[in-house]
């Protein structure tokens, strides 16, 4: 949060990004418009009117590695829209990159070399929480093309806004 809506030319010259492993500053990209203010949304639950000018949001102009430590440093310099006094002083925050994102699909099986038991449920679990609202945008297609569509394990968790590690589809299926 800022005090002041910023000015874009010189965020993007005095503020970066440095990620364990890799050399060079990486430089930053503002985020703007309705991209913007989707995921301010997302984080904060606000309406647009709250995200006036003194959120930023960054973008790093390279992708980093899954797991790693990545400092945003904010040198001093940054000034507002409307002008007035530059920072004086540098800030610098630390984070950490989450895991590679994974989706595991796993079912029953007699033993490991067979296939899904055609009765038996088929779970689909992420290595980190999904929203329910795009978790269930998920479709399991069977042999026979039938596509099903899945299941809170917890019911009170198929709310909007409620986020899920795993769904289920309900069996039986289709064998091969």
């Amino acid at each position: 949060i800022l005090d002041a809506e910023p000015d874009a030319s010189s965020v993007e010259s005095h503020a970066y990004f440095k990620a364990s492993g890799v050399v060079e500053r990486i430089p930053v990209r503002l985020v703007t418009g309705a991209l913007r203010d989707e995921l301010l949304r997302s984080q904060f639950g606000r309406n647009k009117k709250s995200f006036a000018g003194r959120y930023v949001v960054l973008q790093p102009t390279r992708n980093f590695a899954p797991n790693v430590k990545v400092t945003l440093v904010w040198e001093r310099g940054v000034k507002s829209k409307l002008g007035g006094v530059p920072t004086s002083d540098e800030q610098v925050q630390e984070y950490h990159v989450r895991d590679e994102f994974t989706a595991k699909l796993t079912c029953d099986r007699e033993n490991e070399k067979e296939g899904c038991i055609p009765f038996a449920d088929v779970w689909l679990q992420f290595s980190s929480p999904v929203e329910w609202r795009v978790a269930k945008a998920v479709r399991l297609e069977g042999p026979d093309g039938k596509k099903r569509e899945p299941e809170s394990i917890d019911k009170k968790d198929a709310i909007e806004g409620a986020t899920v590690t795993s769904v289920k589809f309900k069996g039986p299926h289709a064998p091969k």
